[in-house]
């Protein structure tokens, strides 16, 4: 299996609108990360989610190719 990187904008489904950029990236062996270039989040928010795990049920995505993607059982984790 190939490693993979995917550009692209991502969003989550409640909010269609708020699209933000960033790379999925898979790398065999290790779990799928999907690195955001800004926040899902208003900073308020964003800053108090710091230290906690929180998990989001789907991320929607369309690759910088045009491919739509589906993220499932997403958890962002502190750090």
């Amino acid at each position: 299996m190939q490693p993979l990187e995917h550009p692209g904008f991502w969003w989550r489904p409640d909010h269609p609108d708020r699209h933000m950029p960033g790379v999925l990236i898979f790398r065999p062996g290790e779990r799928a990360r999907l690195e955001l270039f800004d926040a899902f989040f208003p900073l308020p928010e964003a800053l108090a989610r710091v230290f906690t795990t929180h998990t989001e049920p789907i991320i929607l995505g369309e690759s910088s190719t045009g491919e739509k993607i589906t993220l499932m059982g997403c958890a962002e984790f502190p750090g």
